[in-house]
């Protein structure tokens, strides 16, 4: 078996140190990350029975920051953890732009290959923060256990 020495994508060479056989800029460019462990359990569509299902991490389409954005896709998330740096000529504090450390709540999705039945799950739901400048909030539906 051959190393793989060229990118997947583009074709141009690989680094050593490079993943799956694509290179750090089409990963950045097209929004390729390491597919996480799976979080849904390894069972038949809950529609159809299907038993072949496909695992995909979605991704969506923006533009990179400055006057003449290129246009990128970003793994799907649910929200960011704001970071904020002060001015170069003002002490005062501002947003910068979302960086990947700060995602939280990557996002899985699972296509029934049978009938098209779409299942999502979220990768790490322990890392959600809570709070209105995230965007989110939790609510406890309490004891779910039926009396008896």
């Amino acid at each position: 078996m051959t190393a793989t020495t060229s990118c997947r994508i583009c074709k141009n060479e690989l680094e050593t140190w490079e993943r799956a056989g694509i290179c750090g800029g089409c990963r950045d460019k097209l929004g390729i990350v390491d597919m996480p462990p799976a979080r849904r359990p390894a069972t038949p569509c809950t529609k159809c029975g299907g038993a072949k299902l496909v695992r995909v991490i979605p991704r969506d389409h923006t533009v990179t920051p400055g006057q003449v954005g290129e246009p990128r896709a970003v793994p799907m998330l649910l929200t960011i953890v704001p970071v904020t740096d002060s001015g170069f000529f003002s002490s005062r504090e501002h947003v910068v732009s979302p960086d990947p450390s700060t995602w939280r709540g990557s996002l899985e999705v699972y296509v029934c290959r049978s009938c098209g039945f779409v299942e999502w799950y979220c990768s790490d739901p322990e890392r959600i923060p809570i709070g209105p400048e995230y965007m989110t909030e939790e609510i406890d539906v309490g004891d779910t256990t039926p009396y008896r």
